[in-house]
């Protein structure tokens, strides 16, 4: 099933332990979300420009490249021309 044994051992020991299997809500790193109006510009930077990458917008805005794409592409923005 392509499940790593690790993973199997951990649910079996969560078990075991009479712990829940499911993992805890909340667990995890926080998400962090760009507002609304930081969205927009990055839009604006974005439009109409195919020579500037991601990876730029994502130095410009202090986040991650794959984290602009998403933003993009959640706003149905397409780099094509």
């Amino acid at each position: 099933m392509n499940v790593p044994k690790r993973t199997t051992y951990d649910i079996c020991q969560r078990v075991d332990s009479a712990n829940s299997i499911t993992k805890k809500p909340d667990s995890g790193r926080p998400t962090k979300k760009m507002p609304k109006k930081k969205v927009t510009s990055l839009i604006a930077d974005a439009h109409g420009k195919l020579c500037v990458s991601l990876k730029k917008l994502g130095r410009k805005y202090k986040i991650e490249k794959k984290y602009v794409s998403n933003i993009l592409k959640k706003e149905g923005f397409s780099r094509k021309v």
